[in-house]
């Protein structure tokens, strides 16, 4: 009988490894030797055409001295922190805000913030180009009420504001929406204790919410920093290629122009694989954080 019963369960399992196999087997096309090949690709210098010619770690020496890789990290740092602070900031207060109306009206908040996640990304960039232009419509507003004229895509200080408001407005509504989610799975219990303690409303946000939040809070933190590591449409199609005077030239817009433009593919192997270890570092102090917190 216990024979029967182990050759069930081996045949159960052999099934569950056949229904995983076709997700494996485009896991390993797609994933593991593309990363594989880049790494291997780092350590040559190649132009696609050429032979390779294998440099060791110059690639990678190169990238670390190289005043533009530099200015691309500082400004996908700069990027990532302000997007990071002011979406957790804006979208929490914006689910808060929610939860203090009623269902009916919620829904239709929810839909309209949640749009602009779903739209087409470069329809919508340009869009906000002409929005930006030195006549559009944000500045004939301020030229009326303000008289001010502001540069919004061709001043190396404003510029990086204007792509983190688009960002703001792109992304805010869907992590509304899981802020919103988060809120709403807190018992009522441990407010209504609260209250009756005499507790107001930032000793309850403070010592209820943004503790239940937590998990909540570590989620949207690292979505929003590999995602804003990762921004290119923004950049490239708002900014023209990361202009002005590569003032919003982020990382990935610095990989792409040394392998497509520049076809220092070698090159642009060790930049992606020095923005692949930066994630994973970023990723690994989310994890360990998290666990020192349970």
């Amino acid at each position: 009988m216990k024979v029967k019963k182990y050759s069930y369960i081996k045949r159960l399992q052999n099934t569950g490894y056949l229904f995983i196999l076709p997700a494996v087997i485009m896991f390993l096309i797609f994933v593991t030797y593309p990363v594989g090949n880049s790494i291997f690709t780092s350590f040559f210098r190649w132009n696609m055409t050429g032979p390779k010619i294998f440099v060791g770690f110059s690639n990678y020496i190169r990238a670390l001295k190289d005043p533009q890789f530099l200015n691309a990290l500082v400004n996908s740092l700069q990027f990532v922190a302000a997007c990071t602070v002011l979406t957790i900031i804006i979208s929490f207060s914006l689910a808060y805000a929610l939860t203090r109306i009623g269902p009916k009206i919620r829904r239709i908040f929810q839909t309209l913030f949640f749009v602009p996640s779903v739209l087409s990304t470069v329809g919508v960039l340009m869009g906000w180009r002409l929005i930006f232009h030195g006549s559009g419509i944000l500045n004939v507003l301020f030229r009326k009420f303000f008289n001010l004229d502001v540069n919004w895509l061709t001043s190396t200080q404003i510029a990086p504001i204007s792509a983190v408001v688009v960002y703001l407005w792109f992304t805010g509504g869907f992590y509304m929406i899981l802020f919103l989610a988060g809120l709403l799975n807190i018992p009522i219990i441990y407010y209504e204790a609260a209250e009756i303690d005499g507790a107001g409303f930032w000793t309850k946000l403070i010592h209820i919410t943004i503790p239940q939040m937590k998990t909540t809070m570590s989620l949207v933190f690292l979505s929003v920093v590999i995602f804003t590591f990762g921004s290119f449409p923004i950049q490239w199609v708002l900014l023209d290629m990361g202009g002005p005077a590569r003032a919003t030239e982020v990382l990935p817009i610095l990989i792409f122009r040394a392998a497509f433009i520049n076809t220092r593919i070698g090159y642009a192997s060790a930049l992606s694989i020095i923005f692949f270890l930066i994630l994973l570092t970023f990723s690994i102090i989310q994890l360990r954080i998290n666990r020192v917190k349970e």
